[in-house]
């Protein structure tokens, strides 16, 4: 006879072997089996493809079809937001001259023509000037690796604030966002800064506070709030994905193969998370955004 066998997660599979372990398991009798497949040793019972290629795993001579397979040492990327609405609308989004390819919500932040932050020499010194702030020089003042146990850094009043690592707590404008996953993941996070008011000399400034991150293996990049508004761009947020698989110090000198972003506006409240599938594609997780655009 064969029974369903749910949430079943596979923690070690040798030849055609594997040891199973579940919170809750139950045969046709609601007998709970939980104990009995709690830490066996590989060997212990064998695995089979069953019926429409689901495995099965034969225990005291009746053939259990596991429902759900996964792998119990997986970790997968984790988020908390707090202070977020529900719901976020009006949200600017890349259209007319800025185009946005990824979509599923990253046309709230990034976009071509985007905003650069390039080292001397990158680009040409008169495309930097003609770009009427846009596009900045890499420094000490717009580029740092947290080093402490905490740190602060601004969000500039119509500019952005990118950081990247493998796992940080962010608070700002009484919001807070909390970003862990497995060892050979990375995340990076965008945020969009307060509008300029351009009439006023009233600091529309946010101080971010970073925590729960390794110190030396977390950086954040300040673009400039001058353009007020405008993008990230799009070019440049796909290097540092690029960057962070390659290369790097959060998952060691091979990369993270694993990517994953967060997206912020605080004007709205609206957020975006994004996975990078195995394809390179970006596939949205999650969002508040009522009006996004899942592409």
């Amino acid at each position: 006879m064969k029974e369903k066998i749910k949430n079943v997660a596979i923690i070690g599979l040798a030849a055609t072997t594997v040891a199973m372990t579940a919170e809750k398991l139950r045969d046709k009798n609601d007998n709970d089996l939980s104990n009995i497949l709690s830490g066996i040793k590989n060997g212990d019972h064998t695995l089979s493809l069953g019926q429409g290629g689901m495995p099965s795993v034969e225990l005291f001579n009746n053939i259990y079809t596991v429902d759900t397979v996964e792998a119990a040492t997986e970790e997968k990327p984790k988020w908390v937001v707090i202070g977020f609405p529900e719901k976020a609308d009006n949200v600017e989004v890349a259209s007319g001259n800025f185009v946005n390819k990824a979509g599923g919500g990253s046309e709230m932040l990034l976009a071509e023509p985007g905003k650069l932050l390039v080292h001397r020499g990158e680009i040409d010194d008169k495309k930097v000037q003609e770009a009427g702030g846009a596009i900045a020089y890499i420094d000490p003042t717009n580029q740092q690796v947290f080093e402490g146990e905490e740190a602060f850094f601004n969000l500039p009043e119509g500019g952005m604030v990118y950081a990247s690592a493998a796992k940080m707590t962010v608070e700002f404008d009484g919001k807070m966002v909390e970003l862990t996953g497995p060892g050979d993941h990375i995340w990076l996070l965008y945020v969009r800064g307060k509008y300029a008011d351009e009439t006023s000399p009233e600091d529309r400034n946010v101080t971010m506070h970073f925590t729960n991150y390794r110190p030396g293996h977390i950086q954040a990049m300040r673009y400039p709030g001058v353009p007020n508004g405008g993008f990230i761009s799009e070019e440049q947020a796909d290097q540092q994905a690029g960057l962070a698989q390659e290369g790097g110090t959060n998952c060691g000198s091979t990369g993270c193969p694993k990517v994953s972003r967060f997206l912020a506006d605080i004007n709205t409240g609206a957020y975006v998370v994004q996975e990078l599938n195995e394809q390179g594609k970006w596939e949205t997780v999650d969002s508040n955004w009522v009006n996004i655009d899942q592409n």
